[in-house]
């Protein structure tokens, strides 16, 4: 080859080089070309995480597949606008979705559940006036009537076991249940019965049935209308408006009106409800953040917190309440399904909501099997209803 030959091929390369280096290294660094804005932008990405594991991603129509093994995909490279995505498999609910991609970002679906469209439920005991799901979720305890006398067992989920607790005659025979509630040790509840005209509280050992006591009733201070004891402090509300975590004062300015009130304390967070009306402690301040109150509970992690009215539920984050959905019929009873999906009673029918107010909300109807109360096991994934005198278990929800 001529010198006047490689010179003109190097050049032709190193021309090449010039127009397409500085191409090729803004495409491996995610800079794409958007023809409809006409410009040279920064691309994002979408990541979804789902549960079952291997679902059916449509994103804009384009399909994909997740990780059989984590359940996961990761799109790279989308032009920053908003995209349909779909997430689908046989014999689930679809789940539907519009996201915005920003430039340089990921917008990510970290939980994202799909919920079978057929659901059985199976009977699984009779008899039952009510029931009470433990905290370890493994257990219930039961009440029933025996020869016109009331009873409390303990029922195993996973072994299918019933043992008896106590009943009526262990109180008096005239004796007359009124409530069971938690007490602070795990394997411990109350039960308050009313005995002639007397209101008595007793504490219940799970574990040692026959070691039953009357509890040592707080004499609550003349001055104090509610107060709740967690963890060995004493929280109380004075009728002066103040309140006090043992002997601190906790909000600068009283809160005036209040003739009675319960305190909700969930992970050092301190709600005051009063007549329907919640109230949450914030900068020394107690907060009305919420009227026509029915139940407040923590999600399995305790971060978020679900507040429900007889027709709408909000859901209270770090410092913030906001609401979620509004129901044209009665909500009567809810559970949470993980940090993310909420289920609930509703119209005579089981519902699931997501929490991610991104776009629409997903809620679906699972089932028309419905009942007066409900409980999803964290534990074993199932649902549990009770009918009448009757309680239910589903097949498994999350799968």
């Amino acid at each position: 080859m001529k010198n006047w030959q490689r010179k003109l091929l190097f050049s032709f390369f190193f021309s090449l080089f010039l127009i397409f280096g500085p191409i090729l290294v803004f495409y491996s660094l995610g800079y794409r070309f958007d023809f409809e804005k006409k410009k040279i932008t920064k691309t994002g990405g979408i990541f979804i995480k789902a549960l079952p594991k291997e679902v059916i991603i449509s994103i804009d129509g384009k399909k994909r597949k997740t990780d059989p093994i984590f359940g996961s995909v990761l799109i790279e490279n989308l032009l920053p606008k908003k995209y349909k995505i779909r997430v689908e498999k046989d014999g689930y609910l679809s789940w539907e979705k519009e996201l915005e991609v920003e430039e340089g970002r990921v917008a990510e679906i970290k939980s994202l559940v799909l919920f079978p469209k057929n659901l059985n439920f199976y009977q699984l005991l009779s008899n039952v006036d009510n029931f009470w799901s433990l905290p370890n979720q493994k257990e219930l305890i039961l009440k029933e009537t025996e020869n016109g006398k009331w009873a409390l067992k303990i029922y195993s989920l996973d072994k299918k076991i019933k043992s008896h607790l106590v009943n009526q005659d262990d109180f008096g025979k005239e004796a007359e249940f009124l409530n069971l509630d938690f007490g602070e040790e795990p394997d411990q509840v109350e039960i308050q019965v009313k005995i002639k005209e007397s209101i008595k509280n007793f504490v219940l050992n799970l574990r040692k049935p026959s070691q039953i006591r009357e509890k040592e009733e707080i004499k609550t201070p003349e001055n104090v209308l509610c107060f709740k004891k967690v963890n060995g402090d004493f929280y109380s509300f004075e009728k002066s408006g103040y309140l006090l975590k043992n002997e601190e004062r906790l909000n600068r300015e009283p809160l005036e009106g209040i003739e009675s009130c319960q305190l909700k304390i969930f992970g050092g967070r301190i709600f005051l409800e009063a007549s329907g009306e919640l109230y949450f402690l914030k900068e020394g301040k107690l907060e009305k953040i919420f009227e026509n109150l029915r139940e407040i509970k923590a999600s399995p992690n305790s971060t978020r917190l679900v507040i429900f009215s007889d027709y709408e539920i909000w859901i209270f984050e770090g410092e913030k309440i906001e609401f979620l959905n509004r129901f044209s019929e009665k909500i009567e009873n809810f559970d949470w399904v993980n940090d993310d999906y909420l289920i609930f009673l509703s119209q005579n029918k089981i519902k699931v909501s997501e929490i991610d107010k991104r776009d629409k909300l997903n809620v679906y109807e699972l089932s028309d099997f419905s009942g007066e109360k409900l409980f999803f096991s964290f534990l074993n994934k199932k649902i549990y209803i009770q009918r009448g005198n009757q309680i239910f278990e589903s097949d498994p929800l999350l799968r």
